[in-house]
């Protein structure tokens, strides 16, 4: 049996799935939270905001990829509440890697964007410790609490369609996980803005 047998089985032996996904799904977490997931079952691909949603791609072995589909709308961040999902199995196309890819601005502005949400108690937390770096900031909120409506000038929800861009980036290269619930959150000040502001108590 020559080399490239087994490589041509192994990609046979793969799927693709592509999702697309409507309701509460942007600024909220998701795209983090399906590239936890995604990591989590050993899959490559690609999640993208999109004028109606999100648009996924997920490629593995069919029983990884289906266990993905299966668990997608179980552990889901606070925030996000999925109307529909649409998926469809397709060849594979090789993705090197699960990344959050760059919005897409085709089609129909349809996508749902949450209301303002009050403070939680993970912020709250954060705001009264005096050893955290967010201490007494009075305009404190992550991915699970916030401004979402009243910011938002255009579809898909990202920072610069939102009031936040006169602030530039909520964060240096690196110094926040995808793991950590303020990932790519829009509303968030910059590091610097975030240092320099204190409530008096």
């Amino acid at each position: 049996m020559s080399q490239e047998q087994p490589a041509q089985h192994e990609r046979a032996s793969l799927v693709r799935a592509i999702a697309r996904i409507v309701g509460d799904v942007q600024g909220v977490g998701f795209r983090p939270y399906l590239y936890q997931l995604a990591t989590r079952h050993g899959l490559r691909g690609s999640v993208a905001n999109t004028p109606s949603g999100v648009e996924l791609e997920v490629e593995g072995t069919r029983q990884a990829v289906v266990a993905f589909l299966a668990d997608l709308p179980r552990c889901t961040p606070p925030l996000v509440d999925i109307a529909q999902i649409d998926s469809q199995f397709a060849q594979p196309v090789g993705h090197a890697a699960f990344v959050i890819a760059p919005s897409r601005h085709d089609g129909h502005r349809t996508a749902r964007i949450s209301p303002d949400v009050s403070v939680c108690d993970d912020c709250l937390r954060e705001m009264f410790d005096p050893s955290d770096r967010r201490f007494l900031y009075p305009f404190i909120n992550c991915t699970n609490c916030g401004p979402r409506y009243s910011i938002v000038q255009t579809i898909p929800y990202d920072r610069p369609n939102t009031t936040m861009s006169a602030f530039g980036g909520s964060h240096g290269p690196g110094s926040v996980s995808v793991g950590n619930r303020s990932f790519g959150y829009s509303a968030r000040a910059c590091s610097r803005h975030e240092r320099s502001w204190r409530v008096s108590v």
